[in-house]
C-alpha cells in the first residue's frame, strides 16, 4: 500500500527545518549572523512558493483557472508545483534576505549551498508520500530496464512503491534525494578549497542538482510537460548554461581570457541531448538524414543508445564545469600570490 499524503508534509518541513538549522550554524561558523538564516529562509521559502507555482501555471494556465479559478494558485498538490522553478525562486530568495540585511548575496549562497541540497532532497523524498505516489515513480522501460519483480534487489521500500496489486515500481525520487545528499556531501568536502572565490561552492552545487534532474526527469511518471516537452528539464538545461556563462565571465574578469570550448561544449551537449530525445520520440524522421545501415542499427537499439547518449550529455557538463571552476582557482591563488 502506498503511504498517506500528511507524511509528505511532515518529511518536507523537517527538511525545511534541519536545512534553516544547518544554515544559521554555517553562517554563525563563517563570521556571519545565524540570524540571516531567517530572513533568508522566510524569503526565500515565500520566492519559492511562488516561482514553483507560477511555472506550473505559465504551461496548465488554462485547464488550472478554468477548473479553480484563482484558487489554482493556492492548491497545495505537489505535482502542481515546478520543482527546478521552486529551486531557483528559494535561492532568489536567499539573495534577496542577503541584500536586504548587509551581506555579500555570494558568501550567504555559499552558507547556503549544502543546506540547500539538504533542503532539495527532503522534498524529492518526500514525494513518494504524495497522493498515490506515481509523482514519486520512474518508467524503467524508457531507460531499457525490467520492471521490478518481487524479491529482486530493488523491491523494497524506499527504493520502490508498491501498488494495491502488489506490483513494485521503481521510486526515482528516492534516488534523486540520494543524489542531493551526495552533492551536499561533496560542497562539504569543498568548501574550504572553494572558499578563495565566493559564490563558486553554491554555483557548483547548483550545477550539479540541475546535472541530476536533467537526466533522471525523463524517466518519471509524472512530470511537467508542455507539447512533449519536458519542461523540468529544459529549465535544468537553462540553469546549467547559465552558471556556465556566468563562470566563463568571472574568469575573464579574472584575466584568464574567455574559455570559450566548455561553453560551446555545454551548448552541444545540450543540443545533442534535446536532438536524441526527439530522435527516441520520432526515429523515422531521421532515416534519410544517415547512412542505412547506421539508421537501422539505431533503430534497433534506440532505448540503449539513447539513454546512453543523453546519460553522457549529462555527466560531461558537470566536467566542463569542473575545468572552469579549476581555472578559476588558478587564477584566483595567482591574483592573490601576486
Amino acid at each position: 500500500m502506498l503511504l498517506a499524503d500528511w507524511r509528505y508534509a511532515v518529511t518536507a518541513l523537517t527538511g525545511l527545518a534541519l536545512c534553516l538549522i544547518w544554515f544559521a550554524l554555517t553562517l554563525k561558523r563563517r563570521g556571519m549572523r545565524a540570524i540571516l538564516a531567517l530572513p533568508c529562509g522566510g524569503l526565500g521559502i515565500l520566492a519559492g512558493y511562488l516561482c514553483a507555482k507560477l511555472v506550473y501555471l505559465a504551461f496548465n494556465f488554462g485547464p488550472m483557472f478554468g477548473a479553480y479559478g484563482g484558487a489554482a494558485l493556492f492548491r497545495l498538490e505537489p505535482e502542481e508545483f515546478s520543482f527546478m522553478g521552486g529551486g531557483v525562486g528559494f535561492c532568489l530568495g536567499v539573495w534577496l534576505g542577503a541584500r536586504v540585511m548587509g551581506e555579500r548575496p555570494a558568501r550567504v549562497l555559499d552558507a547556503f549551498a549544502a543546506p540547500g541540497c539538504l533542503l532539495a532532497a527532503a522534498l524529492r523524498f518526500a514525494e513518494i508520500f504524495a497522493g498515490n505516489g506515481e509523482i514519486a515513480l520512474a518508467d524503467l522501460y524508457t531507460v531499457g530496464l525490467p520492471e521490478i519483480e518481487e524479491g529482486t534487489v530493488f523491491a523494497f521500500f524506499p527504493a520502490s512503491l508498491q501498488d494495491p496489486y502488489g506490483m513494485w515500481h521503481f521510486a526515482v525520487s528516492t534516488l534523486t534525494a540520494l543524489c542531493a545528499l551526495l552533492i551536499a556531501l561533496h560542497t562539504v568536502l569543498r568548501a574550504r578549497r572553494f572558499a578563495a572565490v565566493p559564490g563558486l561552492s553554491f554555483e557548483r552545487a547548483a550545477f550539479l542538482l540541475s546535472a541530476v534532474q536533467l537526466y533522471l526527469e525523463l524517466t518519471r511518471l509524472v512530470s511537467l510537460i508542455f507539447f512533449f516537452v519536458h519542461v523540468e528539464q529544459v529549465l535544468a538545461a537553462l540553469i546549467m548554461l547559465f552558471l556556465m556563462i556566468h563562470a566563463c565571465r568571472r574568469v575573464r574578469r579574472m584575466g584568464g581570457g574567455f574559455p570559450v570550448w566548455p561553453l560551446v561544449g555545454t551548448v552541444l551537449c545540450i543540443a545533442v541531448n534535446g536532438v536524441t530525445q526527439y530522435l527516441m520520440d520520432k526515429p523515422w524522421k531521421f532515416e534519410r538524414l544517415m547512412p542505412e545501415g547506421l539508421f537501422y542499427w539505431i533503430n534497433d537499439n534506440l532505448t540503449v543508445f539513447g539513454n546512453v547518449v543523453m546519460l553522457a550529455t549529462a555527466v560531461a557538463m558537470p566536467l566542463l564545469h569542473a575545468w572552469v571552476i579549476h581555472r578559476t582557482l588558478q587564477l584566483a591563488n595567482r591574483n592573490r600570490a601576486k
